[in-house]
């Protein structure tokens, strides 16, 4: 084998002496994705879990299935945006080893201040804090660093305009579903309403697979050819498909077994108030009842939720299997996002590890996306509690048919966003159909704990130049650990065995 052709997964890379940099990004991208498991995740599930659809256990397999499927489907775009397309990266083109030290400043300082806000029970975003830490370091180089206007999905304004255009069309598109299912279904007669949910939840099922194969057949085919063509074809057959099965099968099935369920579930709770709750939810509440920052559920005269909108037991109980389905796709369009955001910086540290450069375009790997996503289901199981009561109960009256509007609404938003590449926030996207969707519920704004929203706002907006300031430090700390230190040619590595990251002027490789 000639000298040319080792590569750095057997040893030899001119990033070597940079090694330490990547380990501890390992590790960074693992505590990035913790932090977005017991906050965005759970604020993903807040909706589910508090309308008592899934349990914990539930949503922390839907989490682990359908994260890693959005994040490898269609996390690419996103990912390439945190790495390149928020900061000018030609400023580094001369020490890359500084760009790799501060996308890992970067990741560290996101990761620090979502966890802390975490532990608080503030459900802040973690899109924000990665953003505004990608930003924070570049201006320890350079004041023109960030990339101000860009083309396409690049450039912080582009990217804040996101921010705020998100949960202005997850809420549009939540009263919508919304709004259709309440004069539709539930306000229909009793002996209707059960066919129209059935009509209903089947169509609601075509829609999300069609939603999912044109936008990941977009992604992985290329634009412009026939293949525009097929896509829409292969997605209106799998509409017509699954809105089928699910009409005569799936559908039916799913509500035999919500009753089964329900007869177990009441007969349980006749034998023990406990009975028909498991260690984890048990844990759950626990956890929300201990935590000393979260505040106490409001009263009925604080939110008047005795007024709002109420239907049938037995149809809003129906749309608990619709919830299922949407909480999986909420799963897949987060991963498509958000674990791109938490990966984002590793993906970046590895590539210039890999090429020894900066470049503009960086290559998903697999293996980090799958990293982060262990961290996400950690961080759920961990401390998602304490972020899901305040997404769940304290923000609006959640029930059934509300938290799948709400949801679909969510994923909707979220996923044409990773479609173009745009770094948003589900915390963002799923507050704007909470919120939408409680104003429609017939109380009109006494639905909405307002002060509520006003501090989770502020939580937002305190966000990026918290993370931008915290990365920024640790980058100006271990900074003169990287810059100047001399990188061997790839032909002499093999030579080096101990002194690989001496940074000395004598060095055979200077």
């Amino acid at each position: 084998m000639e000298l040319q052709e080792i590569r750095p997964y057997m040893g030899a890379t001119t990033m070597q002496p940079l090694s330490w940099v990547v380990a501890i990004g390992i590790a960074s991208a693992f505590i990035l994705g913790f932090s977005m498991g017991s906050n965005d995740v759970a604020n993903s599930f807040g909706t589910t879990v508090g309308a008592g659809i899934l349990t914990m256990r539930q949503a922390l397999v839907v989490a682990a299935i359908f994260d890693v499927t959005g994040g490898v489907t269609l996390g690419v775009g996103v990912a390439n945006t945190i790495a390149s397309k928020i900061i000018d990266v030609d400023i580094f083109a001369d020490e890359p080893g500084l760009y790799a030290l501060g996308m890992l400043s970067a990741s560290l300082g996101a990761g620090a201040c979502v966890a802390t806000a975490t532990k608080f029970g503030i459900p802040i975003s973690t899109s924000h804090a990665v953003v505004g830490a990608v930003a924070g370091f570049s201006f320890v180089e350079s004041s023109q660093g960030v990339i101000w206007i860009g083309k396409g999905a690049s450039g912080m304004l582009g990217i804040v305009l996101s921010w705020f255009i998100s949960p202005v069309f997850a809420g549009i598109v939540a009263v919508f579903i919304y709004l259709i299912t309440k004069k539709y279904c539930l306000e229909a007669p009793k002996d209707i309403a059960f066919e129209r949910h059935k009509r209903l939840a089947s169509v609601m099922m075509g829609w999300i697979t069609c939603l999912v194969i044109i936008f990941v057949a977009y992604e992985v085919t290329e634009s412009g050819t026939i293949h525009d063509w097929l896509n829409i074809v292969f997605a209106v057959i799998g509409f017509l498909l699954i809105s089928g099965i699910s009409y005569k099968f799936l559908i039916p099935w799913m509500i035999h077994r919500a009753r089964i369920n329900n007869e177990l579930e009441k007969a349980e709770q006749k034998k023990s108030s406990f009975g028909s709750r498991n260690s984890a939810d048990i844990e759950l509440e626990e956890t929300m009842d201990t935590n000393p920052l979260i505040e106490e559920a409001p009263s009925e005269t604080e939110t008047a939720t005795s007024s709002s909108d109420t239907y049938d037991p037995e149809l809003e109980d129906r749309f608990n299997a619709l919830n299922i389905m949407t909480a999986c796709f909420m799963a897949f369009s987060h991963g498509a996002n958000d674990i791109a955001n938490a990966a984002g910086p590793l993906v970046a540290i590895w590539d210039t590890y890999l090429n020894g450069s900066v470049d503009g375009k960086v290559d998903i790997h697999y293996w980090i996306v799958i990293l982060a996503c262990f961290g996400v289901v950690t961080g759920l199981a961990m401390w998602g509690a304490y972020v899901i009561k305040t997404v769940a109960t304290k923000l609006t009256k959640i029930t059934a048919s509300r938290a799948y509007s709400m949801n679909l609404g969510t994923a909707t938003s979220v996923l044409v966003a990773s479609f173009l590449g745009m770094p948003v926030s589900s915390t963002h996207c799923l507050i704007g159909a909470i919120i939408a969707v409680g104003l429609c519920s017939g109380e009109g704004r006494k639905a909405i704990q307002w002060k509520m929203v006003r501090n989770i706002i502020v939580s937002w907006v305190v966000t990026v130049p918290l993370a931008g300031l915290v990365s920024a430090a640790l980058y100006a700390i271990m900074k003169h650990f990287v810059s100047g230190v001399i990188f061997p040619p790839e032909y002499q590595l093999l030579l080096c065995i101990k002194n690989c990251s001496l940074n000395n002027p004598n060095s055979t490789f200077s």
